[in-house]
């Protein structure tokens, strides 16, 4: 039997339409044709990590506290393993007395001017005496003096760095937990000083008039 045109039309429309298993349309350049609501949904944004805090919402006694971990890190060449754990008696004789600071080298230079003072003492606990001594003239420092750059005040720093985003909620990268941990040592140190920076020496009292005595 001859196939009508008809016939043809329709095998022809059979052969180009995909059909699903169940018969009805199918796949399309290997994607479905529909798409199902889990797909359509949109994956929600990733939330934004909260804000670091500043460091300047930590109180005085949080700093002084930070500092003080800094300085009793344990190991050779740590603050207090030169300077002593009370900031005298280390093992180092010639280390400074961190009680006295009218004595140190820094006070000389700096005439006792406070903000000069701690400017030039945060900057050598920052870098370590070997960077100071090869930017400044004077004073030298013994550059076992490592600062919080290295050693076991680098270690200490790092958990201080990690307590400060746990704890607190501030996130500091490298460079500024430098200027941090330098600044809280400094902010310990204070704590052990005898003295008070710039004090002028007290003026020596007249001696006692000498009393006259008339002559018999």
């Amino acid at each position: 039997m001859r196939p009508t045109l008809l016939s043809v039309a329709l095998t022809i429309a059979l052969m180009t339409t995909p059909l699903t298993a169940c018969g009805s349309k199918g796949e399309s350049d290997g994607k479905p044709a529909t798409t199902s609501a889990k797909s359509a949904t949109k994956a929600a944004p990733a939330k934004a990590p909260a804000p670091s805090k500043s460091i300047d919402t930590l109180s005085d006694a949080d700093v002084v506290a930070f500092g003080e971990t800094i300085f009793k890190a344990q190991g050779g060449n740590s603050c207090n393993d030169c300077h002593g754990m009370a900031g005298h008696n280390g093992r180092l004789s010639q280390a400074a007395d961190l009680r006295k600071p009218t004595t140190w080298k820094a006070h000389k230079t700096t005439a006792g001017d406070p903000a000069k003072f701690e400017a030039a003492i945060v900057e050598l606990i920052r870098y370590g005496a070997g960077p100071w001594n090869a930017k400044h003239e004077a004073p030298t420092y013994d550059v076992t003096m490592l600062g919080v750059a290295q050693g076991p005040s680098k270690s200490a720093l790092r958990k201080v760095r990690k307590t400060l985003k746990k704890k607190h909620g501030i996130v500091l990268d490298k460079t500024q937990a430098l200027d941090f941990g330098a600044r809280a040592t400094y902010a310990y140190v204070e704590t052990l000083w005898e003295e008070k920076l710039g004090a002028p020496s007290a003026a020596p009292s007249d001696p006692p008039a000498a009393k006259e005595v008339a002559p018999k």
